[in-house]
């Protein structure tokens, strides 16, 4: 902040006290008060206006440069309420006010959409595996009753299985950490699988 900034959003109290000083002068001459009472009031009235406005000019340029400097220097800006000292005038207080609670809600409302993110993933996760069961029950009929059913049924049951684990991925994209495992597997059992899922290919 600008002490041209500052000095254009404090024009009116500045603004009452050179009216103020006129006056007094003004007034000084029509009464014949002596000239040294009106200089050492005068000069009085402007120094301690002056050391106010120097002062609270300082106060708030440290605040607001404060909240710059954080606000550039972090990643996640919204973390700023957390880590801003509190200063001692009313309109710092009120903005530090203001952005805590605009991170609650923030927050809140984050909150709300990872619960409804984890719920519907849950969902459909529960889906996939209920619906897995009646496939593979089919998939076994058809085996068995080889007489009765054509190739053309186990390829439409494959189809259905692979848009149930594609609904899955899908569901679980948002979540990184559970998109892999690391641990041992049998390359010979994994083939065996793949080729026999793909037989129809």
């Amino acid at each position: 902040m600008s002490y041209k900034d500052y000095v254009k959003d404090h024009w009116f109290p500045i603004g009452i006290g050179t009216l103020f000083l006129v006056t007094l002068l003004i007034f000084g001459g029509l009464t014949q008060i002596p000239l040294y009472f009106l200089v050492i009031t005068g000069a009085g009235s402007f120094l301690l206006g002056l050391v106010y406005f120097c002062w609270d000019y300082g106060r708030k340029k440290e605040f607001y440069e404060a909240i710059r400097e954080k606000v550039r220097d972090l990643d996640k800006a919204y973390l700023l309420p957390e880590i801003l000292k509190e200063p001692e005038f009313l309109e710092g207080r009120l903005a530090c006010q203001a952005m805590k609670e605009m991170g609650r809600s923030m927050a809140e409302q984050v909150s709300s959409y990872e619960q409804k993110q984890k719920e519907y993933k849950e969902y459909i996760e529960l889906w996939v595996h209920e619906i897995k069961l009646p496939i593979a029950t089919g998939k076994l009929l058809v085996e068995n009753n080889r007489q009765f059913y054509d190739e053309s049924m186990i390829e439409e049951l494959d189809k259905i299985d692979a848009y149930a684990e594609q609904a899955l991925f899908y569901a679980r994209s948002s979540y990184v950490e559970k998109d892999y495992v690391l641990k041992k597997i049998s390359l010979r059992k994994v083939t065996s699988e793949v080729l026999k899922k793909n037989r129809k290919l």
